[in-house]
């Protein structure tokens, strides 16, 4: 590969990611093949919470990071640079050094991951790309959380915060044009969402995103234990409001057939 007009080419993806230590090394096995006839040489960055960079030519430096919290990796980024000819040795400011292949993932932000090649051989790069995209692609998550999901788990709460609060006589206290729209308040609530979400985004809704999902982790150190703790807490809190919410109308129906009787 001389010095000659290069093609880049390369994909961005949007949905969130888990990167594993197993799916890294995959990643990695596969730009070794590809690179093993090339003068190249790895270079790893990653960007921490606490503003902190790190850059390395070892992966372990990158895997042996605690990940902990306010220090959590938010992006690491994989190049693979030629070797300087003179001195084999890669240059440092990654704005300008000489990579060949770049994948890097984003935590926050979009895309979330970015895939670039810049070579001479369209063929090289067309093998690269048709063999390591299926595994970036692994690494994301199918399913996501829409507006709809987010706008039927609040109407699922507030009505049943307002059949248990009509059960009770201490509504009386609220004049009696009011109380109707007290009474109605989870449709009326349901109705202005509809509306608010046609014309909304999931940014919006990040800091509930954010605890339900999904979210874009890389899987190792202390986040292991983050995850699987908030994994836990999610299917609670949504068993809980589904099944409060399910004897709420079957106690509804017991009452109105009770009183049709």
């Amino acid at each position: 590969m001389g010095d000659n007009i290069r093609l880049l080419s390369g994909n961005y993806y949007f949905k969130d990611f888990v990167l594993t230590i197993e799916s890294l090394k995959i990643l990695l096995e596969i730009l070794s093949k590809f690179s093993q006839k090339l003068s190249t040489k790895f270079v790893f960055y990653i960007e921490t919470e606490d503003k902190k960079f790190i850059e390395t030519t070892e992966i372990t430096d990158i895997v042996n990071n605690p990940n902990s919290a306010n220090k959590k990796i938010l992006t690491l980024g994989i190049e693979v640079c030629k070797l300087d000819s003179a001195d084999s040795t890669y240059k440092k400011i990654k704005d300008w050094r000489d990579w060949i292949v770049r994948i890097v993932f984003f935590k926050k932000g979009d895309p979330k991951v970015k895939f670039s090649i810049t070579a001479i051989d369209p063929e090289w790069s067309k093998l690269l790309t048709n063999e390591i995209q299926p595994q970036i692609e692994r690494t994301l998550k199918t399913k996501c959380i829409s507006l709809w999901h987010i706008l039927f788990f609040f109407f699922l709460i507030f009505a049943l915060f307002q059949s248990l609060f009509l059960k009770f006589s201490f509504y009386d206290i609220f004049p009696k044009l009011i109380v109707p729209l007290i009474k109605y308040f989870p449709f009326i609530l349901f109705f202005i969402g509809t509306i608010y979400i046609s014309n909304a985004s999931r940014k919006k809704f990040s800091w509930f995103t954010n605890f339900f999902g999904p979210e874009s982790i890389f899987l190792w150190g202390d986040e292991v234990n983050v995850l699987t703790h908030k994994e836990q807490l999610r299917k609670t809190i949504l068993i809980s409001t589904v099944l409060a919410f399910i004897i709420n109308v079957i106690a509804n129906l017991y009452f109105f057939t009770l009183i049709s009787n």
